[in-house]
């Protein structure tokens, strides 16, 4: 059995970790992939204070005393260079909680680059063969759903892939 843990870094994604470690107690030959989906628009380069450099954008909106005063940040860290920085961090992450979470079991980690993290999930469950999905929800209802959206909805409404879907009272 394949079983892909859908994570995001965030504490309500976690909470699918206990479920997913009580299913591999009782399946131990169960394989399992750990998956996080980023969003490129969201991955910055890094940048450095630099004392006395200032774009002349900067300079029409800041007095001459407070540029000779002040630092002001430079890019040094270009988009790809940021995205790959990121991958691996990401991937170091889904490593650290296979190890934590899961000792001993088969555990695989994918990164994943996408606009639409639900279809990257089903996308990405088809081409592993996956047999079930696991993931959490934030259990948003209302206006604050209406405006949110929800991934793991998303995912239960387009894949035929049974999904474990863990709520925000799952004990731990």
């Amino acid at each position: 059995m394949k079983i892909l843990v859908c994570l995001d870094g965030s504490e309500t994604a976690s909470r699918v970790l206990p479920a997913v470690a009580r299913t591999l107690a009782a399946l131990p030959a169960a394989e399992l992939h750990l998956l996080q989906i980023l969003n490129p628009d969201v991955v910055r380069g890094r940048a450095a204070k630099v004392a006395g450099e200032v774009s002349d954008f900067a300079a029409a909106f800041v007095s001459a005393r407070a540029i000779s005063d002040s630092q002001f940040p430079r890019v040094v860290e270009d988009h790809g260079s940021a995205m790959e920085r990121v991958r691996l961090e990401s991937t170091e992450e889904l490593q650290r909680v296979a190890a934590e979470r899961f000792p001993g079991a088969v555990v695989v980690t994918h990164i994943e680059w996408s606009h639409h993290p639900a279809q990257k999930i089903v996308q990405t469950a088809t081409a592993l063969d996956i047999d079930v999905i696991a993931m959490a929800t934030h259990g948003r209802s209302g206006v604050s759903h209406l405006v949110t959206g929800s991934v793991t909805e998303e995912v239960l409404r387009t894949t035929a892939i049974p999904v474990l879907v863990v709520g925000p009272a799952y004990p731990e």
